[in-house]
């Protein structure tokens, strides 16, 4: 969850006193109030995770997650979350080293969001990986898409 949000909102469940002791879900943001939510509780809260299957998830083109209208803000809102959780939750060398990473992943997909044209692009792609050659190898064992 300090690296990337894995859960569907429909299949989290929490006590309804715990997530107003939290703040519930923030108005600061327009996309990702479940992730922020989930960590805000499993900050503060012991969690469990239950192996037996008991909802079905169904996405819609219409649906936030597949809107292009919302593309940035979903980008913009993953980057605010992952530098929340560098400073708020106590990670391991390797945790925080990934967390690094899937902040400059999404900076990067958000540079090349604004500038749309393919020269900009490539030196996007250049400038980052010169700066971050091992990012190269990261993406490509992830199966990162552009």
């Amino acid at each position: 969850m300090m690296v990337k949000n894995i859960f569907v909102h429909s299949t989290i469940m929490y006590k309804k006193e715990n997530a107003i002791k939290v703040g519930c879900y923030s108005n600061k943001l327009e996309y990702s109030q479940d992730y922020d939510l989930s960590l805000k509780l499993i900050k503060l809260y012991d969690s469990k995770i239950i192996t037996e299957f008991l909802t079905f998830v169904t996405i819609r083109k219409e649906s936030m997650t597949q809107s292009d209208n919302l593309k940035k803000t979903r980008v913009r809102e993953a980057i605010s979350i992952l530098e929340k959780c560098k400073s708020e939750f106590k990670m391991n060398k390797k945790l925080s080293s990934i967390n690094s990473r899937e902040i400059l992943w999404y900076k990067l997909k958000l540079d090349l969001m604004d500038n749309p044209s393919i020269i900009s692009k490539l030196f996007c792609i250049l400038k980052i990986i010169i700066k971050f050659p091992s990012l190269l190898f990261y993406f490509f064992l992830n199966n990162y898409r552009f």
